[in-house]
């Protein structure tokens, strides 16, 4: 079904029809528009796969120019997609729907807006996001599902009612959406700059921005550190490597680096902390970086290696974790040994290895592993480790994903040992 008469609210399963309107919509759009649109994408409810919706199909145009776009209403008015000012928000945003059959019945909504502006990374960046947070994407079908039981018949106070969460959501959506990206910003405290701030003042020693234009929870431009570059700047081109959430604020913070520069997550910390440390923040990296062990005992002659499975009871993996501000690789493989498996053995002084892998839903992530022999008994933690193994070299080949070197290594460090 798609098409909902004017002002109601029903909210129906999701809809793989939505996503093939949304997909010929935005094709006929592109006929109309041409080289005026940057990008055309199925946006809104009927375009997250796990969720509610209203069946009404709502696009966004992305254009250069707002004076090409208004010039092409009468095309789209012939093609069906009526103007609506009324319902247009500004001057950087024309709004458009569609009619069913009954002329009070919406079947589509477009909205044109200027393209990689605020409009346009909200309507784009919550799609993203809540197609790749399942948590996120249920929270917001609850208040959705809560508004429209108090307000079937009232589509402004529905609106109005889910706007707290959708805020919330939009703040995460659009700091993940820039996440592995290269943006342009311009810098307002650049390396020197003294912020007159309570309880005291701050002095800037790395330069901090906002990337223009698009706004962050705050309502004001959405802020970038800019790391990697020791000099003042007042402008730059950098790639996102990071991002600062804020626990107790209304705004999160994102990470830059120059071209081909990595940070994992301690780095990061480590230089934003000049500011952090007044909020109850962490950082969430695109380069992960974890440390830890392999654990091994000899039985008759040979290894076996401490394998652990986490609480989904399918996944195997060595004792290992993320690797905190201030920390040495040894310190954090060590820590997180001992709060894993509650193995406390010395770490053999020439064994290094890494371990590179994708991080889901975006990033890389590399672990380095060092090696202890270990003949007491093993504690997991609860709540997040379901059971441990010990397994001879083959098996845990078998059980770890990407291990097969480390595992291989670690066995001819034995054998030399002796």
């Amino acid at each position: 079904m798609i098409g909902l008469e004017r002002g109601t609210v029903k909210l129906l399963p999701h809809d793989p029809a939505w996503e093939a309107e949304g997909k010929r919509t935005v094709e006929v759009l592109r006929g109309i528009f041409g080289e005026a649109a940057v990008d055309i994408r199925h946006v809104g409810s009927t375009a997250v796969r796990t969720i509610v919706a209203k069946p009404i199909i709502d696009i966004a145009v992305g254009v250069r120019s707002m004076d090409e776009a208004r010039a092409l209403i009468p095309k789209l008015e012939e093609a069906g997609f009526f103007h609506r000012p009324a319902a247009s928000h500004g001057k950087d945003h024309l709004f458009f729907s569609c009619v069913g059959d009954d002329p009070d019945v919406r079947t589509h909504h477009v909205h044109v807006v200027p393209y990689g502006e605020d409009r346009w990374i909200s309507y784009v960046s919550l799609v993203e996001y809540l197609n790749m947070d399942d948590d996120a994407a249920k929270e917001y079908e609850y208040e959705k599902k809560s508004c429209a039981g108090f307000f079937p018949n009232d589509r402004v106070l529905y609106t109005e009612n889910k706007l707290p969460t959708l805020k919330r959501l939009l703040r995460k959506a659009k700091v993940y959406y820039y996440l592995g990206k290269t943006v342009h910003i311009e810098i307002d405290r650049p390396i020197g700059y003294l912020h007159e701030k309570k309880p005291e003042p701050i002095l800037y020693p790395v330069n901090y921005g906002y990337i223009p234009k698009v706004m962050g929870g705050d309502d004001e431009e959405l802020d970038v550190y800019l790391l990697g570059v020791n000099e003042p700047v007042s402008e730059y081109d950098c790639r996102i490597i990071g991002i600062v959430h804020r626990r107790d604020d209304v705004e999160d913070k994102l990470v830059g680096v120059p071209k081909g520069v990595k940070l994992n997550q301690a780095e990061i910390a480590e230089a934003v902390d000049f500011q952090e440390k007044y909020h109850k923040s962490y950082v969430e990296p695109y380069y992960h970086k974890s440390c830890g062990g392999v654990i091994y005992r000899m039985n008759k002659g040979e290894a076996e290696y401490l394998v652990l499975c986490g609480m989904c009871g399918v996944e195997w993996s060595l004792p290992k974790g993320h690797m905190e501000r201030g920390e040495t690789e040894r310190e954090a493989a060590n820590r997180e040994i001992f709060e894993e498996c509650g193995v406390m053995a010395p770490l053999a002084e020439d064994f290094r290895e890494e371990i590179h892998y994708p991080e889901y839903p975006i990033g890389e992530k590399e672990v380095a592993l060092f090696l202890a022999e270990y003949y007491g008994d093993v504690k997991v933690r609860e709540g997040e480790i379901s059971n441990y193994r010990w397994v001879r070299a083959d098996e845990a080949k078998k059980l770890l994903y990407c291990a097969d070197h480390v595992i291989d290594r670690a066995e001819e460090y034995i054998k030399r040992k002796g």
